[in-house]
C-alpha cells in the first residue's frame, strides 16, 4: 500500500511551501465477539466490559487521504501507539532528515525520523 500511496497519493506530492500538511491520528474502537483474532477487553465509548480492537489511523486532512493503518488489541490507547503511527506515517510520505519541509510548517519528533 505503501508504493501505491507513493505513485498515486496527493499528499506524497504536497507542496509545504505553498502550505502546511496537516495530519489526524486517532484511535477508533472496534467491539468484537470474544473468539475474534486479536481481541482483547478494552475501552469503548458507552459500552462496559466490551471486547474488540483499536484501529490506529493517520490521514492527510487536505486530501482525505489514509496513509497508515494499524490495527491494535482493545485496550491499547493512542498515547502507547501515537510515535509508531507518526513514524510510519514519515516512511510513507518519505520524510528524512534532509528532506525534512519547513521547521515552522510541520512538527516531527527527531525519533520518528530516526
Amino acid at each position: 500500500m505503501s508504493e501505491v500511496l507513493r505513485v498515486h497519493s496527493q499528499s506524497h506530492r504536497h507542496s509545504y511551501q505553498a502550505q502546511c500538511l496537516l495530519l489526524d491520528v486517532d484511535m477508533s474502537g472496534m467491539p468484537a465477539g470474544r473468539q475474534g483474532e486479536g481481541v482483547s477487553k478494552g475501552f469503548f465509548s458507552g459500552q462496559k466490559n466490551r471486547r474488540g480492537r483499536q484501529l490506529g489511523r493517520v490521514t492527510a486532512s487536505l486530501y482525505d487521504e489514509i496513509l497508515v493503518e494499524r490495527l491494535y488489541p482493545g485496550k491499547r490507547q493512542l498515547e502507547r501507539s501515537l510515535l509508531e503511527l507518526i513514524q510510519a506515517a514519515a516512511v510513507v510520505l518519505e520524510l528524512t532528515p534532509t528532506n525534512v519541509p519547513t521547521p515552522s510548517c510541520v512538527w516531527i519528533p527527531e525519533v520518528a525520523l530516526t
